[in-house]
């Protein structure tokens, strides 16, 4: 209980833009946890598919992550930019996609959204989705 109430006079003598800094970046160290869970998790279903079967392998650190088609050794690249609050998905073959979002706050400030490019709100799933139907030569999401 005293660490909350010391934590609270340390968050009582930062300025705004650092409060909002430090929201914005707990809303991001969420995004990139999100984004992996969903990266192995659409893997993890497509791995499982007769059709594909157990092409797709995933490795993550901290910096971002890569998933890897075997059968023609091509990659998706997913980058988390901490400076710019930022996450990139990055594939060159079958079919390139470059697509990045940045979380930013909700209007009322209690919760955090991806915008992408346009300024549109975005969903990881279907980020990640446009990443890997990339990576499977399948075009039906991406643009």
């Amino acid at each position: 209980m005293g660490s909350k109430q010391g934590g609270g006079r340390l968050s009582a003598s930062l300025s705004e833009t650092d409060r909002q800094r430090q929201f914005i970046a707990e809303g991001f160290r969420r995004a990139c946890e999100e984004f992996r869970a969903e990266v192995e998790k659409q893997c993890n279903d497509c791995n499982h598919e007769p059709e594909i079967g157990n092409i797709l392998e995933t490795e993550f650190s901290t910096k971002g992550g890569t998933v890897v088609r075997r059968d023609i050794a091509t990659e998706m690249k997913i980058v988390f930019d901490s400076a710019l609050f930022k996450i990139c998905i990055k594939c060159e073959n079958p079919i390139k996609l470059i697509y990045s979002i940045t979380v930013k706050p909700c209007a009322e400030k209690s919760d955090w959204r991806y915008v992408n490019g346009c300024g549109d709100s975005v969903k990881a799933d279907y980020i990640v989705g446009m990443g890997i139907d990339a990576l499977l030569g399948i075009s039906s999401h991406v643009h």
